[in-house]
This record gives C-alpha cells, structure tokens and sequence, in this order.
C-alpha cells in the first residue's frame, strides 16, 4: 500500500517580513484613499517565490542580497511596495 504525501509549503524569512510590511502598507493606504484608488495586485504576496528561485539552487535570497555589494537589483519600476519593503529590509536598491 502506497501512501502519499504532501508537501507543506515552505516559509522564508523574506516573504513572512513581507505580508506583515503588506498589512501595515494597506493600513496607511486606506487611510488617504479608498482601496480603489491603488494598484490592485499585490507584488509582495510573492516574495516567497522570489525567495525559492535561489533556493532550489541551493542559494539563500538573504546571503546572495547581502554578498560582496549588499546592493539589490530593480526587477520593475512599477512596484513602490516591493523597493520600500526592501529598503525597509535593509537592503540597498
């Protein structure tokens, strides 16, 4: 008899810091303008899978961000949330 198994998803440091930074965002948002009023999507609710591309390499996100520049690259200009949280993180972008 086989059994199966799922596999719980994994948490990272980064992306629990981000749906907390995301809570707090939309707390400050809400109080100067209705929901409507901001960009619908949520880019920080997918730091977890910025966070598991190194890792399935057998990187860590945080050690290759802090390497030899500590400098965080732009992946899109749209994205204000995403280059606070980062900011916020430390990281320099």
């Amino acid at each position: 008899m086989s059994t199966n198994s799922v596999s719980q998803p994994t948490s990272f440091p980064l992306s629990d810091l981000a749906i907390s930074m995301e809570q707090r965002l939309w707390e400050i948002k809400l109080a100067h303008h209705s929901k409507s009023f901001w960009y619908a999507n949520s880019v920080l609710r997918h730091v977890g899978l910025l966070e598991q591309v190194p890792a399935d390499a057998g990187l860590d996100m945080l050690q290759l961000c802090r390497g030899q520049y500590g400098k965080v690259a732009g992946i899109g200009a749209a994205d204000a949330d995403l280059a606070f949280f980062l900011e916020q993180s430390r990281f320099v972008c």
